[in-house]
Order: C-alpha cells, then structure tokens, then sequence
C-alpha cells in the first residue's frame, strides 16, 4: 500500500496559502469547525497542528477523539482550488517535555504569546474533494443521474 499522504498532498497541506480546516466533536456529537494555518505534515499519515487557547473549545474536542478514537475531518483547499478531505483520530497531545519546549519556542519566537498543545492526528482515509474530480466520477459511476436537458446534449 502506497502512502496515504503522497508527496504532492504534503506540498498543498504544507503550503501557506492552502486554506486548513478541521472539524471535531464534543462529547455529544456536535460539530465545531475551525481553520488551523497550523497544520502541517509530519508524515505518510500523520498530521500535527498547534493549539494556542488550552480552554478552546476545538482543544476540548480534541481530547474527546484521543479519549474516545472520534473521528476528526479536515479538509484542505489549495490556492488553485483543489480540495481534499482527510478524515482520522487524535494520536498524541504533547503538553510538556522537550519536543512541546521546541515546539513553544519556535511559536513565541514567531510572536504567539502561548501554546497549549501540540496535536497529532493518524490519517485514515484521503478522499478527492475538487469538484471536476467529484463531477468526473458522477458521470462516470451514475451517468443517467442527469437532467434530461443534459442527455439530450449527448
């Protein structure tokens, strides 16, 4: 089996200007959805974001997937508009030692006044979210799931 995170995945979630967004679950299944710049790749399958404010409401969720393995989506859009949806579950929370120390140091040298946690997220599932892909795959697998307007073109 391949890499779930290929290379040229990698470059677009690394990538600045790629627009990061993750989705949690609190404790009874409601949905918080917030963009994390922080996001970033530090392996095949496996993703690491920072979170600043220890009482946020995504950081509280976050300990309720590592707790309870509850799915976390995200999905990311490129500046070319390509779109992919990872989907997967907190691994680790670093909130002390030597690599959270690096970690807070680089981010304070950057101008953050703090940081709470440190979170990694295992990679389950990578999923091709951009619409030509998705319209593509439509018309492929269902191509009578059309107006009849569109058939008559054919």
């Amino acid at each position: 089996m391949g890499a779930i995170i290929d290379e040229r995945l990698k470059q677009i979630i690394n990538d600045k200007n790629s627009l990061k967004v993750i989705a949690s679950q609190n404790v009874d299944g409601e949905l918080h959805v917030v963009y994390k710049q922080s996001l970033h790749v530090i392996d095949e399958d496996l993703l690491e974001f920072y979170e600043i404010i220890e009482s946020s409401q995504n950081n509280k969720n976050m300990v309720n997937s590592i707790w309870y393995e509850v799915p976390v989506a995200i999905n990311i859009l490129s500046e070319d508009r390509k779109s992919f949806e990872i989907k997967g579950v907190a691994h680790k929370a670093h909130v002390a030692g030597k690599y959270f120390e690096e970690k807070y140091v680089q981010l304070t040298d950057k101008g953050y006044y703090d940081l709470s946690t440190v979170w990694q997220i295992k990679v389950i599932e990578v999923n091709e979210k951009t619409f030509k892909v998705k319209e593509q795959e439509a018309l492929e697998q269902h191509p009578s799931y059309r107006h009849l307007d569109q058939l008559l073109k054919d």
